[in-house]
C-alpha cells in the first residue's frame, strides 16, 4: 500500500505531501515435538514473527494550479528529489 506519512508542507500556495511506501509481513508456525520420558507424548510448539519497512518514496507538489509527482529511489537520488522540488518552485 502506498500512504501518505507526515503533514504537509505549507508555504503560500505551494503544498508538499510526502509519499511512503509501507510493507508488512506476518508468519506463524506450529508443530508437535515427541518427548521419550514425557507423560504427554506430543508437546506442542508454536511461533509467531512479524515484520515492517517504511521507505519515502516521492512527493507530490502542488503550486496551486499544477501538481507534480518527485520520485525518490534511496541513495544519491535524494539531491535529484532536490533539483526536481527546486525546478518546480521557480516556475
Amino acid at each position: 500500500v502506498d500512504t501518505v506519512i507526515g503533514h504537509p508542507i505549507i508555504n503560500g500556495d505551494t503544498i508538499i505531501v510526502p509519499i511512503t511506501k509501507i510493507s508488512l509481513g506476518f508468519v506463524t508456525g506450529a508443530g508437535d515435538i515427541e518427548i521419550k520420558n514425557s507423560k504427554n507424548k506430543d508437546t506442542p510448539l508454536g511461533a509467531i514473527g512479524a515484520g515492517g519497512n517504511i521507505t519515502p518514496i516521492g512527493f507530490l507538489i502542488s503550486d496551486g494550479i499544477d501538481v507534480k509527482y518527485v520520485n525518490i529511489d534511496g541513495g544519491e537520488k535524494w539531491s535529484n528529489c532536490l533539483e526536481g522540488i527546486i525546478d518546480f518552485l521557480s516556475h
